[in-house]
């Protein structure tokens, strides 16, 4: 599914821009992204029954942006949602948590 034609496509932190300037296509971007995210990961929720699910990297600066659809789409309002500043130590901290 591409909403944006190939010669206006930008990377995450343009369409966040454009988001937070009104761009309506750009709000899409993030609002399908944050519904097809939490489709995705609903089963997963489901089955392994998260405490907490925290978004690192790039994508977490643009949050605001999805949270609601992806909410929505994971239809399960006792797991915490929480945003990381530090997406490679956290990704570590999560890895370790598993294997120990």
């Amino acid at each position: 599914m591409n909403l944006i034609p190939e010669s206006k496509q930008k990377n995450v932190s343009d369409l966040y821009q454009a988001a937070l300037n009104g761009d309506k296509q750009a709000r899409k971007v993030f609002t399908t992204f944050g519904r097809l995210l939490g489709e995705a990961l609903q089963a997963f929720i489901c089955s392994f029954e998260p405490e907490v699910i925290v978004f690192g990297g790039q994508i977490s600066k643009s949050f605001d942006e999805f949270k609601l659809t992806f909410r929505q789409a994971i239809d399960n309002e006792d797991v915490k949602i929480d945003i990381s500043n530090q997406a490679l130590k956290s990704t570590f901290i999560g890895a370790y948590s598993l294997v120990k």
